[in-house]
């Protein structure tokens, strides 16, 4: 329930505070790989301060080998 919670969040993209608050937490923001990373690649072209952050998760995610 909370990952869907931040997943919307984070796909809303208009709220940069949340936004920051739901990249930082201890899970994934999306349960489906492919989802998260077409999903934070967008935010990284509409909020360029949470770029590197969305690319640690993308990193983290894809060294797991899912």
């Amino acid at each position: 329930m909370a990952i869907r919670l931040y997943g919307r969040l984070i796909h809303d993209g208009t709220n940069l505070r949340r936004i920051m608050i739901a990249l930082h937490l201890e899970s994934f923001p999306f349960r489906d790989k492919a989802k998260m990373e077409q999903i934070l690649s967008k935010l990284v072209t509409r909020h360029p301060g949470v770029q590197e952050r969305c690319y640690e998760l993308i990193a983290a995610r894809n060294a797991l080998g899912e």
